[in-house]
């Protein structure tokens, strides 16, 4: 019996992990922390790792992030 294929629907991420939010908006971790201390971008922790949502990304991006 042949392995069961998935469709192929590509779904952007939901949060990315701060390594990656660095490396999408070309700034620093600091500035990063930064903008989530501030409440510019939103965090998510699960554990021990950090992740930032990517509407949050798209919201200060777009200039709608507080």
């Amino acid at each position: 019996m042949a392995p069961r294929e998935r469709p192929s629907t590509t779904q952007p991420p939901l949060a990315y992990s701060v390594h990656e939010t660095c490396h999408l908006l070309s700034l620093g971790r600091t500035t990063v922390f930064d903008l989530m201390n501030q409440g510019r971008l939103r965090r998510i922790k699960i554990g021990m790792r950090t992740l930032v949502t990517a509407e949050s990304i798209k919201q200060l991006l777009e200039g709608e992030a507080p």
